[in-house]
């Protein structure tokens, strides 16, 4: 499948499942959709076991791997997501709480990196540098996910803007901790950080270049 048919299979399946979350479960959408989306691997699993002939979990599996994830997600999808959870946060509102998203959004994701990675070795086993690059994987909350349900609630105006800023800016700090394990994780491997420089370099390349950027458009916003 090529980049653009992937693309459209993914809008069609995200309208589909949204659909069914509407009409049906009537949950949050991001979570209806990660619900239903959940449950049609389930589907797929069974299918394939049912009627292995059809090879469909083989299928999707080849489909899958023959995507490249540093560009499809962290160079692709994640400046999109960022984007468009950055359309519904206020710049003013952000400076103001400006230390304690700092923080959040530093010290919170290594925290869970660690708990979630030295909890995962403790549960399977697994060696522990890779066990934190799963826990770096899944720090990182959705901007746009994260947006979705503070909408429904009812918080504080402040409280509601520390959690969104937090789920925009965590995104830089995560991807760069977790190109930092890849590295230490697999040293042959070809990644962009292994050492504590090259980490800090990457991380004012990642994480800070966005804002430069942001005051190089001064009409934006």
């Amino acid at each position: 499948m090529t980049l653009l048919q992937i693309a459209s299979l993914l809008i069609v399946l995200a309208g589909a499942f949204g659909a069914i979350n509407y009409l049906f479960l009537k949950l949050p959408s991001s979570i209806g959709i990660l619900v239903i989306a959940l449950i049609a691997s389930f589907v797929v699993i069974v299918t394939d076991a049912l009627f292995p002939s059809l090879t469909v979990e083989e299928q999707i599996r080849a489909q899958v791997l023959e995507l490249e994830f540093s560009e499809a997600l962290l160079e692709g999808m994640l400046g999109l997501l960022l984007f468009a959870g950055a359309l519904h946060v206020k710049l003013s509102n952000l400076r103001k709480a400006w230390l304690v998203i700092l923080l959040m959004a530093t010290i919170g994701v290594g925290l869970s990196t660690t708990i979630v990675g030295f909890g995962f070795h403790w549960l399977t086993g697994m060696p522990i540098m890779i066990a934190l690059v799963f826990g770096a994987l899944i720090s990182p909350t959705d901007p746009v996910a994260v947006l979705g349900v503070l909408r429904e609630a009812d918080l504080q105006k402040s409280l509601e803007t520390k959690i969104s800023g937090e789920s925009l800016f965590n995104d830089g700090v995560g991807y760069v901790v977790f190109l930092v394990l890849v590295g230490l994780a697999f040293p042959s491997g070809d990644h962009h950080a292994t050492g504590l420089w090259p980490a800090v370099m990457l991380f004012l390349q990642e994480a800070l270049g966005g804002a430069a950027l942001r005051w190089a458009l001064p009409w934006y916003g």
